[in-house]
């Protein structure tokens, strides 16, 4: 799994674990839950948790952007830049699909988000102060696509099979 997209003590008392994919809605409300300032103050900044995000790629044969946010989310991490990159790109995926019913099967006709361009996601890289040369390049090279694919196998193997996935002290 990826160090740098953990926060908190590694001798923290209690581990959460979040498997997550950017493109699953649900999953973006764990995001919104765990990015308050509540919960980093009582339980990341105080020592009493490690949150580990663990992004997969489970969902890729029904969401079509799951390959290329996971790609993100780990050319993030190579700038330690993913805890911020993943707040801000979660939030527009939100803003500009999910609260609009696309994307989601909340609504009477799903419609699915169209597979975005890549400037989608530099915008966020731009957006959290990321070096976006860098970030197109990992993002174009997809030098973390056998990283993925095998996180994805261990976390199916473990038992993930939708998402989000939530494990705490196990």
């Amino acid at each position: 799994w990826n160090a740098n997209m953990s926060v908190g003590s590694v001798d923290a008392p209690n581990k959460f674990v979040e498997y997550s994919d950017y493109f699953c809605p649900y999953c973006s409300e764990v995001k919104k839950a765990t990015s308050e300032s509540d919960y980093k103050k009582d339980y990341i900044d105080s020592g009493k948790v490690r949150h580990e995000t663990r992004i997969v790629t489970v969902l890729k044969e029904m969401v079509p952007n799951t390959e290329q946010g996971a790609e993100a989310a780990f050319c993030a991490a190579d700038q330690n830049k993913f805890d911020e990159y993943s707040q801000h790109i979660v939030k527009r995926i939100k803003s500009d699909y999910f609260d609009k019913g696309i994307g989601t099967k909340t609504v009477a006709n799903p419609v699915s988000i169209p597979l975005l361009p890549l400037s989608y996601f530099t915008e966020s890289a731009t957006g959290v102060g990321m070096n976006s040369e860098e970030f197109e390049g990992c993002m174009e090279s997809h030098k973390h696509k056998a990283k993925i694919e095998q996180d994805t196998q261990k976390a199916m193997a473990a038992g993930v099979t939708g998402l989000p996935y939530l494990v705490v002290n196990d």
